[in-house]
């Protein structure tokens, strides 16, 4: 773990993208579909977590 919640948070998304490819490959759909909701609640915590440091997104 680093100093950044944005950077961990980031990390664990990768890590948990990578889970859910692996597991989809050797064939376990359900175990694939655990390691995708982490990934994405990892992504949305990460999204606010730099929109309180850095503010909202600009469109």
């Amino acid at each position: 773990m680093s100093n950044d919640p944005a950077q961990d948070l980031l990390d664990a998304h990768g890590y948990y993208y990578a889970k859910q490819k692996a597991a989809e490959e050797q064939g376990w759909p359900e175990l694939a579909e655990m390691h995708k909701y982490n990934a994405d609640c990892a992504f949305d915590a990460f999204l606010e977590v730099t929109e309180e440091q850095y503010g909202p997104k600009r469109r």
